[in-house]
């Protein structure tokens, strides 16, 4: 690349990308790799390998996968109305009392974020591949923004069936019991905030001392996002015992040693010990308390303001 005059001395990167499809398995496969170059004449290598499937009506469940998504905008469309009309019937004072309807508006927000990213992504989606059949396979066609608004489109489909999984809590209130819960964390809330605390300083000195002494050598630890998820990672049994030792013979296994006795042992304990004060003290509280709702009377209302609605 040198004497063809590809690079010279003022060159700082070179990209490598290119796009494999796999058709037995329907999934394309956008790479990317970058060779950049330090000041010092060194070369930093770094890749991005993502696997995904573009085509969306091509398998046999198609029409049914149609059929949901229409049923999901009606669904969400009905769902905006009565919203909409319990706000007018409530007033806006009494509606945005209500923490539930701030998660309402959330997820509507995120519902139609969903439907006008899957527009988005089938436009580029199409536009790559309208332009890799006019190319006859002669001139290369990026598929990484199309890929983009995929992983987009994804992660807000993701995020919102956390959300709606996350309401099912509000069926909770039919039983007092779910109650010990918040009184649990309510009652030791002081502590519980001083044990995160605590717990987000060793995170960040134990991120900064891997990005420092294994950044050279192991990618987990490259810079200092990428080490707090590996540290993240580590606290959840995820390890790699044989890379830090291969890295640095003495301070692998200190590293490795001193996190697992930090986390594993003194942090657990503190954190189930404060609980077990917070679930001790919640028990007095919990032969005071009556079910908030009663079903029949809850489904009654709903049915009523549904009525007032319409």
């Amino acid at each position: 690349m040198w004497n063809s005059d590809w690079i010279d001395e003022h060159t700082r990167a070179v990209m490598l990308e290119f796009t494999l499809y796999n058709p037995n398995a329907d999934l394309f496969s956008p790479m990317v790799l970058l060779f950049e170059f330090t000041s010092n004449g060194g070369i930093i290598p770094s890749h991005q390998f993502e696997s995904t499937g573009l085509f969306h009506y091509s398998t046999d469940f198609a029409k049914f996968v149609l059929t949901c998504e229409i049923l999901f905008l009606i669904f969400n469309c009905t769902f905006l109305y009565f919203e909409w009309g319990k706000c007018k019937v409530l007033g806006r004072r009494e509606y945005f009392k209500d923490f539930w309807s701030y998660v309402e508006i959330l997820q509507l927000g995120l519902a139609f974020s969903v439907v006008g990213l899957f527009f988005q992504r089938l436009v580029w989606v199409n536009s790559a591949l309208n332009d890799y059949r006019a190319s006859d396979s002669n001139t290369f066609i990026s598929f990484t923004t199309a890929l983009f608004w995929n992983s987009m489109l994804n992660y807000v489909m993701a995020f919102l069936a956390g959300l709606v999984t996350l309401k099912s809590i509000k069926l909770l209130r039919f039983n007092k019991r779910t109650f010990m819960i918040g009184d649990t964390l309510s009652l030791s809330k002081g502590m519980i905030l001083s044990f995160i605390v605590m717990a987000v300083v060793f995170g960040v000195a134990y991120a900064n001392f891997g990005m420092l002494v294994f950044g050279r050598s192991q990618e987990d630890y490259r810079n200092m996002f990428t080490s707090l998820m590996t540290v993240f990672n580590f606290a959840l049994g995820v390890s790699d015992l044989p890379g830090l030792q291969a890295t640095n013979r003495t301070l692998g296994p200190i590293f490795f040693v001193t996190f697992v006795f930090v986390v594993q042992f003194i942090f657990m304990t503190v954190f189930v010990a404060i609980l077990n004060f917070g679930i001790s003290e919640s028990k007095a509280l919990f032969e005071k308390r009556k079910n908030k709702y009663e079903l029949v009377d809850f489904v009654v209302s709903k049915l009523k303001t549904a009525v007032d609605i319409q």
